[in-house]
């Protein structure tokens, strides 16, 4: 019996049992990836944990954790006005250059990044505030010893925003309090690059009881709570909407929250149209014979397509999605295919 929303359904039709577990695959997906791309042993004793974790959960701490080291890509690399006019630009000219070339050689960023980060996917890694909060690094500006695992750490830090394609490095602070919390980051992006400016402005508000200073609203950020930053007069929610009580990103968890929508939505499409699926595989199927079984595996999920196949028949069910509505589905088998187009609710 089909019920919307659980771990793991079925489906029956003429006898014939339709199983799906499409939240369980994804789980797979990502332990795949954190073993892949982070050389995580799942067997440790500091990782295991994570084999025990519900699908959401896991995905939810592959979002948060996985972020903290950016992928290894080649970018370009932009320098901001007020970075450039820093005094300590010249100070730390030759550190600021290594990262630099580092960037745009696509190698990996991790050792100028907070030492934190040897500990991802760990229980009780430290979580990264400004990264959560406001989608921002920090990078140390030490030097870089041949084998060395870090660059030697440093009172002062360079801040940037990275993306997968471009490395925008904003200013260099001390490593205060409130420097992590200093909204001049803001707004050096703000007149830099204004397309990186992803604050959401608030309409309609003059003014605040009580105004944050910078130290205030980081002490605020660390204890879990959400505050209007108030940005030359402007009152506006934070680049990354926010942080919720756990002081993860309200991003990471709005993702979260609509990759599990969006795999359930599919899985339903799918027991919904049961008995198609099940008279196309019976009428393509070359050895004539009818299966007391259809098991669908999610082989492949991406922002509009979704790809399962039936581990006995072998028939492949593609869906594509539009503007969170199923507009295709197509069912292959032995060469044969069938294609269903839907119309977009309005």
């Amino acid at each position: 019996m089909y019920v919307y929303g659980l771990y793991c359904d079925t489906v029956s039709i003429m006898r014939i049992n339709i199983v799906a577990n499409f939240e369980e695959d994804y789980k797979q997906f990502v332990l795949l990836s954190i073993q892949k791309y982070f050389n995580i042993n799942l067997d440790n004793k500091n990782y295991s944990y994570l084999k025990e974790l519900k699908p959401h959960d896991l995905y939810f701490k592959y979002l948060t954790d996985s972020k903290r080291i950016p992928p290894a890509n080649p970018r370009k690399v932009y320098l901001s006005k007020e970075l450039k006019e820093n005094v300590l630009y010249k100070t730390y000219h030759d550190s600021i250059k290594n990262i630099i070339n580092t960037f745009e050689k696509g190698n990996s960023i991790r050792p100028f990044l907070n030492k934190d980060v040897k500990h991802i996917f760990k229980q009780k890694c430290p979580k990264d505030f400004l990264l959560n909060d406001w989608d921002l690094y920090h990078l140390h500006l030490g030097k870089l010893d041949q084998n060395a695992k870090f660059c030697a750490r440093t009172k002062d830090v360079l801040f940037c925003r990275i993306t997968p394609t471009d490395a925008y490095l904003i200013q260099i602070h001390n490593h205060s309090k409130s420097s992590f919390a200093c909204r001049e980051l803001l707004t050096i992006l703000r007149d830099n690059w204004i397309e990186q400016y992803n604050v959401q402005k608030l309409q309609g508000i003059i003014s605040l009881e009580k105004e944050l200073n910078d130290s205030e609203y980081r002490d605020l950020r660390e204890k879990g709570f959400t505050t209007i930053i108030n940005i030359d007069g402007d009152y506006c929610v934070a680049p990354n909407f926010g942080i919720v009580s756990s002081r993860d990103s309200a991003k990471d968890v709005r993702i979260a929250m609509y990759q599990f929508e969006v795999l359930n939505t599919l899985q339903k499409h799918i027991f919904d149209n049961a008995k198609m699926i099940y008279d196309f595989i019976i009428r393509c199927n070359i050895r004539h014979k009818k299966p007391s079984k259809i098991h669908f595996k999610l082989r492949h999920i991406a922002k509009n397509i979704l790809i399962a196949q039936d581990i006995y028949s072998k028939a492949i069910i593609e869906l594509e999605i539009e503007n969170q509505y199923i507009v295709e589905m197509i069912i292959r088998i032995n060469k044969q295919t069938c294609t269903v187009k839907y119309e977009i609710e309005t």
